[in-house]
């Protein structure tokens, strides 16, 4: 998962590291990899994935320029496919899809 050129970053630290920079992480996220978000959001829905929170996805990150490079590809999906109950876990990250 992570190399020497590369480290994943949770959406949770850098949400921490957005607060202490002025950065908007809504906007940095979509201008980043907005499709990549899109996608984790929709399968999320369609698997009805109820443990995204931000621990649990992120970015990869450039270990020489210490930049985001784009979201990771792997994402966590180990609560899905009715270990669910009920319509409160069926939700994504933003309202609405870009499509």
């Amino acid at each position: 998962m992570t190399t020497k050129e590369y480290s994943i970053v949770s959406r949770e630290a850098f949400q921490i590291y957005a607060c202490n920079h002025e950065i908007n992480v809504e906007e940095y996220i979509l201008k980043l990899d907005g499709y990549s978000y899109d996608m984790m959001n929709l399968l999320d829905y369609l698997v009805g994935n109820a443990d995204r929170h931000w621990g649990n996805w992120g970015f990869l990150v450039d270990n020489r320029t210490n930049q985001p490079v784009r979201l990771h590809p792997l994402m966590d999906f180990n609560q899905f496919s009715g270990l669910q109950d009920g319509k409160r876990n069926m939700r994504c990250q933003r309202k609405g899809f870009r499509f």
